[in-house]
């Protein structure tokens, strides 16, 4: 194998070994006081052929999308940090319009169909 190829090859199929282990991804929910709650920023239910090869170069709202998500991961360890739930907040109201909104952070747990749901976290949209 030549040196570039085994430098490169790390690069395009990377390990996924150092994940200790892998556990629930908290789920944004948003709704307007009173109404049903709804996922904030939902993946597209299809997308075409051009639009996978477009996002593999090209894809900010779905970096958006695993920023939030992160923010939430984080959130869920330490839900008193006001840095975070700032920036949670700033990130979750730039894609609403203006009004009120709640929001929420859930954790679907594994076993049964439908998984239940776990409230992590509640608040209103300032």
């Amino acid at each position: 194998m030549t040196p570039t190829l085994r430098l490169l090859l790390p690069a395009l199929l990377p390990s996924w070994r150092f994940f200790d282990a892998v556990g629930p991804s908290p789920r944004i929910e948003i709704r307007r006081p009173g109404g049903a709650w709804r996922p904030h920023d939902p993946p597209p239910p299809h997308l075409a052929p051009w639009q996978v090869a477009l996002r593999l170069v090209w894809n900010p709202r779905g970096n958006a999308r695993l920023f939030r998500v992160s923010l939430a991961e984080r959130l869920a360890d330490s839900p008193q940090d006001p840095w975070l739930l700032a920036q949670l907040e700033a990130r979750i109201a730039r894609d609403l319009p203006d009004g009120p909104w709640q929001w929420r952070l859930v954790f679907l747990l594994p076993g049964k169909a439908p998984a239940p749901r776990e409230t992590i976290l509640e608040r209103d949209l300032p």
